[in-house]
């Protein structure tokens, strides 16, 4: 996700924040709570990241960081064609990607979409 443009959440605080909402559906992971990771504030929309930093820095949350949606989604799309190009023609990794994709269907997600719906 970093080789084209770097986010200023770092990778782990990405994954914190990640495992946060996986797991607890809150701002708080194990990492964050041991000050391994920084908590992640998002912008989206016409909103400017730079503001959520402008209250970071003004509350003095030193452990938060921030990041506009639209560029994580950026990040997140360009870091997967990079992988296809590069780690994606290795044949251990297509291995990988058969055994857990395998059963992914375009029928399976359509019928995963109107669940959600």
């Amino acid at each position: 996700m970093y080789a084209k443009k770097s986010l200023n959440p770092t990778p782990i605080d990405l994954y914190a924040a990640r495992c946060a909402v996986l797991h607890t559906l809150t701002p708080y992971s194990d990492l964050s709570e041991e000050n391994k990771a920084r908590y992640v504030t998002y912008a989206w929309g016409d909103a400017k990241v730079e503001n959520l930093e402008k209250s970071i820095d003004y509350l003095e949350f030193d452990q938060t960081t921030s990041v506009h949606l639209n560029d994580l989604f950026s990040s997140f799309k360009t870091g997967v064609g990079y992988f296809l190009e590069t780690d994606g023609i290795k044949v251990e990794c297509q291995k990988r990607m058969s055994k857990h994709f395998s059963q992914m269907s375009k029928g399976v997600i359509e019928a995963f979409n109107s669940k959600m719906a």
